[in-house]
């Protein structure tokens, strides 16, 4: 696993050709996780192009434990919301390498600034289960104090007028 890591590191900082690697990663995934595999099987499959890879459709993640690595490797765990009342659907991660990698890359790939600003989200430890409160932490350099919703979700609107002096 940490080869086919690295190797996607290495594209988000030389643009390898996409289409060989979107296919090594579908291989890696159908080989390594059985309930893919099982779906892939079902519908099918067989990619020769990247625009054949089925994507997972939202409910698995709330019926199975989608995994391509072992249970015990897990490290971090994400969820939705559950706002359908169906429950949450879970997102596994052995690391967050590769998952801060790439939101750093997206955010300079768009030119956006990286000049302070404020959030109005919760702080990762806060909402330890929130991908996007994640990505705010790894954006705003894990500093807690640039996020400005509180854990129980209050607003701390008297901090907003002095955001951008922090």
């Amino acid at each position: 696993m940490l080869l086919l890591e690295n190797e996607i590191l290495q594209f988000l900082h030389n643009r390898a050709e996409f289409e060989t690697l979107a296919l090594k990663i579908f291989e890696f995934q159908r080989e390594r996780n059985p309930v893919y595999a099982r779906y892939c099987e079902l519908l099918g499959v067989e990619a020769d192009s990247w625009k054949k890879i089925p994507a997972v459709p939202q409910q698995a993640f709330k019926r199975a434990e989608l995994r391509s690595f072992p249970r015990e490797a897990t490290t971090i765990e994400f969820r939705t919301s559950g706002t359908t009342g169906e429950g949450y659907g879970r997102h596994f991660f052995p690391s967050l390498e590769l998952y801060e990698a790439a939101v750093q890359f997206g955010w300079d790939f768009f030119r956006l600034p990286r000049h302070p600003f404020g959030l109005l989200m919760q702080s990762p430890e806060d909402a330890p289960f929130s991908s996007l409160s994640r990505m705010g932490g790894f954006l705003a350099a894990e500093r807690r104090d640039r996020f400005f919703i509180t854990k129980d979700g209050a607003l701390e609107i008297d901090r907003l007028p002095a955001w951008n002096q922090i």
